[in-house]
């Protein structure tokens, strides 16, 4: 599995832009993992054959690749060597979304939801479990800044500790370059 392939690629459009430099990165991926991928010959023994020694060769099993990319491939090396069509898998919708945060069991989800919907299923489950352990946590203190929590200010920090650990090569779901 081959994740974020498009954000480790030269753009093919806008100021950074350089499609034979993009070219060129494709064919040497595709290049890379024909080498890592062709046929072998191996050498069993097969004696129940009759033979002391049974040469045959055998080829290593198919392997399928996954790319994994933000948008579509545009169109070069990579995706026309594609030998199935692509798969376009959508950010969890409301009801998907409320799923993943354990069913607004806490009522928290509506207050919530303008941050996570567009986020993925993995970001959102990541998210809940951190939301879960520090409301828990904030919720139980006595101290003058349990007067001050909400879902918000559980939430916020957490959105900001996933956004920086992700690559800053990668988009933010807003669309813009991350960072």
């Amino acid at each position: 599995h081959v994740e974020g392939l498009d954000h480790e690629l030269t753009p093919t459009t806008g100021h950074m832009a350089d499609a034979s430099g993009r070219e060129e990165e494709e064919r040497r991926i595709l290049q890379v993992l024909c080498d890592k991928t062709t046929s072998s010959r191996c050498f069993t023994s097969n004696s129940h054959i009759g033979h002391d020694l049974f040469l045959t060769s055998c080829t290593a099993p198919k392997v399928v690749i996954v790319f994994s990319t933000s948008d579509s491939l545009p169109p070069g090396p990579i995706s026309s060597s594609l030998q199935q069509t692509s798969i376009s898998i959508d950010p969890p919708d409301t009801n998907y979304a409320r799923a993943l945060w354990d069913y607004d069991v806490d009522g928290t989800f509506e207050l919530l939801s303008a941050s996570l919907i567009g986020l993925s299923a993995r970001d959102i489950s990541y998210l809940r479990q951190g939301f879960v352990h520090e409301w828990t946590k904030r919720s139980s203190s006595v101290d003058s800044e349990a007067n001050e929590l909400t879902p918000i200010s559980i939430l916020e920090p957490l959105l900001k500790d996933l956004e920086s650990s992700r690559s800053f090569t990668q988009p933010s779901r807003k669309g813009g370059t991350g960072g």
